[in-house]
């Protein structure tokens, strides 16, 4: 099928800010956004001025976080560089891919994950045991997976019937309840699914709210 491109959600995907902005970082030596056009920090095919490098032996990083974004299938793509024989790894919410480097440093290794999100955070990252650099983030939208969908009514149906148990406004309650009630007879129809997600999202919410008031209200009586 055909993949949308949804880079425009990441936060300086190619470092062209000539900083880190948007993205967390290890706090190893020589770690930032560097001058591509500087030898000892150049990667050949590099997207733009500027690459990121970090320096160290232990948890070198790069990522950043995505939340509330489509549910379905998605692709990332990534270059990264190191010294041959050295891994890094490329996330993309809950997939990791290693990437070993078979070339020298300076030549980009492209990395690719196939994941899927469907709530919760959605983690975008590179990190090795050893230094490398990274450019280049690329995100795609594949579109919308049933599958995905299902298991996202499925785990949030799970959690409202835990807190149906619990004292809460009793507006919340009802609406908890009718969602519930909803989300067990739901046909498996693109807009009735994503709808059921929002929905199951919104009253959890609400509900977790309501019973935090209730619990500090309990704390004092």
């Amino acid at each position: 099928g055909f993949a949308f491109e949804y880079t425009f959600l990441l936060a300086n995907p190619s470092f062209e800010s000539g900083n880190t902005d948007g993205w967390t970082t290890s706090s190893g030596g020589d770690t930032g956004a560097k001058l591509n056009s500087n030898g000892t920090y150049t990667i050949n095919g590099a997207d733009g001025e500027f690459v990121f490098n970090t320096w160290g032996t232990e948890n070198m990083h790069v990522q950043q976080i995505l939340t509330n974004i489509p549910t379905g299938s998605y692709t990332l793509k990534a270059i990264v560089a190191s010294d041959a024989n050295n891994v890094i790894t490329l996330t993309a919410g809950e997939q990791s891919v290693e990437v070993k480097i078979t070339t020298d440093k300076s030549t980009a290794t492209e990395g690719v994950v196939e994941t899927t999100y469907s709530s919760g955070e959605f983690i975008i990252k590179a990190s090795s045991e050893t230094w490398f650099k990274a450019d280049h983030f690329r995100l795609y939208f594949n579109g919308f997976d049933v599958n995905t969908a299902l298991k996202a009514i499925e785990d949030l149906t799970k959690r409202a019937n835990e807190l149906e148990q619990k004292p809460m406004n009793a507006e919340y309650k009802q609406a908890l309840v009718d969602a519930i009630e909803e989300a067990e007879s739901i046909q498996q129809t693109r807009i009735k699914l994503t709808n059921m997600i929002d929905k199951l999202n919104e009253v959890i919410s609400r509900a977790e709210s309501s019973i935090a008031v209730y619990e500090e209200i309990d704390g004092y009586i």
